[in-house]
């Protein structure tokens, strides 16, 4: 279904969210989600986004969570029909401070089902930590 669409590279566009930045830069890159490893992986020439599932601590779109989720100078960025498939996660970093990165999915429903599988995995980890303490 959907979520193997997710296990293989896709090409995603990373928004720089960097706060006081007089513009976004629009950084082609791929993104899979390593159902294996429970970890993401985005990828460019020039950056590697590494996150661990488990740390991940919320998925925000705008059709869920609305605008307000978003930084203004991200949304601002943005063409009428971009804002269904934006997303920013947020997650723990290995430092334990809080990071974040915003992407364009290629469609909403990539979107929509990206949201689905971080869930769904985090759930999964979830109940293998519990089964590990028996």
């Amino acid at each position: 279904g959907f979520l193997q669409r997710l296990d293989r590279l896709r090409p995603v566009v990373l928004l720089a969210d960097a706060a006081g930045e007089p513009y976004v830069e629009r950084t082609p890159c791929t993104m899979v989600v390593n159902f294996l490893s429970n970890m993401l992986h985005v990828v460019s020439p020039t950056t590697t986004l590494n996150v661990s599932i488990a740390e991940v601590s919320a998925i925000f779109a705008i059709e869920e969570d609305g605008a307000g989720a978003f930084p203004t100078h991200i949304l601002g960025s943005l063409a009428d029909d971009e804002a269904g498939r934006l997303t920013r996660v947020a997650y723990r970093t290995p430092d334990g401070t809080c990071g974040t990165f915003s992407f364009l999915e290629q469609t909403q429903e990539l979107r929509r089902a990206f949201g689905i599988c971080i869930c769904v995995l985090q759930a999964r980890a979830r109940k293998a930590q519990r089964a590990s303490r028996c």
